[in-house]
């Protein structure tokens, strides 16, 4: 596992109990349901930073296309409503 850090922080008495009977109830330690709870936290911020990273690739790929199709439809003098659709 390798080298182990410490971490002090303040929480509510009610936060406290909850986590120990959640351990409990789960047969770990209080320490390893928490940093369990904390890596989960990080793993779901990431996925949801590469979510939003390919949908902001996605978003200017339409756009690109969009653009390109907009030159088509003026160098053709078409509206863009005649353009085919499929």
């Amino acid at each position: 596992m390798g080298k182990r850090s410490q971490l002090n922080i303040n929480i509510s008495p009610d936060l406290l109990k909850g986590l120990k009977q959640t351990a409990m109830k789960s047969g770990k330690t209080l320490t390893t349901l928490v940093s369990e709870c904390i890596q989960e936290k990080i793993n779901k911020d990431n996925r949801d930073k590469s979510e939003e990273e390919r949908i902001v690739s996605i978003e200017k790929r339409v756009e690109s296309i969009e653009k390109a199709i907009s030159t088509l439809s003026s160098k053709r003098n078409l509206p863009l409503k005649d353009l085919p659709t499929h």
